[in-house]
């Protein structure tokens, strides 16, 4: 994408529109990863729990009871816990703020660059000093010195 949008010539800063092509397709990939993690979690809990509840063995029916409340509750967050994922990579593919002071596009770069080189510095010295004229027709005598500040 960044070759295509280019062309012939090379440039330092990606256009918006390719670099928001290229980081959606990134957040994408985010989600198949996501939701293992998320089975991954539940299957730990589950193990846990099925761990724990072993040490209830002389009371069978609170064990059993026990296993079921918890694994029920487990299951109902997992699918909450994946909206949640669905809903956050939802939310980040919608919008990109490319307007951002920490991002810096194509357009951004170009407007800063003529900005820092139109920027006023206020009255900074430069060089000052004498400075001698020397056969000018207006002064009398044909020279002067002049005292000047540059700034």
């Amino acid at each position: 994408t960044i070759t295509n949008i280019h062309g012939i010539r090379t440039g330092l800063f990606t256009p918006d529109m390719a670099f928001e092509n290229i980081v959606k397709k990134q957040i994408r990939r985010l989600k198949e990863p996501s939701l293992h993690c998320v089975d991954l979690v539940i299957t730990e809990l589950s193990s846990v729990v099925r761990k724990s509840t072993e040490k209830m063995s002389r009371y069978p029916r609170l064990r059993e009871e026990t296993e079921r409340i918890v694994s029920t509750r487990i299951r109902e967050q997992e699918q909450v816990a994946k909206q949640q994922i669905m809903q956050l990579i939802d939310i980040q593919l919608s919008y990109m703020n490319t307007n951002h002071e920490d991002f810096i596009g194509f357009a951004n770069a170009q407007q800063k660059s003529e900005n820092t080189s139109k920027r006023k510095v206020g009255n900074q010295v430069i060089r000052k000093g004498w400075l001698s004229l020397h056969n000018v027709s207006f002064i009398k005598g044909g020279s002067k010195d002049f005292w000047f500040v540059l700034t």
